[in-house]
């Protein structure tokens, strides 16, 4: 529990309560498909929600995309692909404020290590 509490944090740092038109997630890097998509485009893709209690009990809903569905639009394979040398990929996700945070392309697949994070771009709404 406490690991995906702590990974849901790092997922959820730059959500907003009023997106600006002007942020955009980008993907690139080692990927078959680069992308650049703002909040429009987030906006149209599977939602999801993810509740993160805080030690004093209160309850915060962030609304989003998950990470692995943006990674699978850019060409990462998941799944049965997941193995070998694909298991060395990794994530390096970077807030505009200079906020950085590691994740393993294993760990965020669902038959490997299956942990949930989202690309938050809502907050409370």
């Amino acid at each position: 529990m406490r690991t995906l509490i702590g990974m849901l944090c790092c997922a959820v740092l730059a959500a907003q309560t009023a997106p600006d038109a002007a942020d955009k997630v980008m993907v690139d890097g080692d990927v078959s498909a680069p992308l650049t998509l703002t909040v429009a485009d987030l906006a149209k893709m599977p939602r999801e929600t993810a509740v993160l209690t805080e030690m004093d009990g209160s309850r915060t809903a962030y609304g989003g995309v998950a990470l692995t569905e943006l990674l699978k639009k850019a060409g990462i394979p998941f799944g049965k692909e997941m193995r070998g040398k694909a298991l060395a990929g990794y994530v390096l996700a970077e807030a505009r404020d200079g906020y950085q945070v590691v994740f393993s392309l294993g760990e965020l697949d669902p038959g490997v290590g299956g942990t949930r994070v989202v690309v938050a771009d809502r907050r409370d709404g």
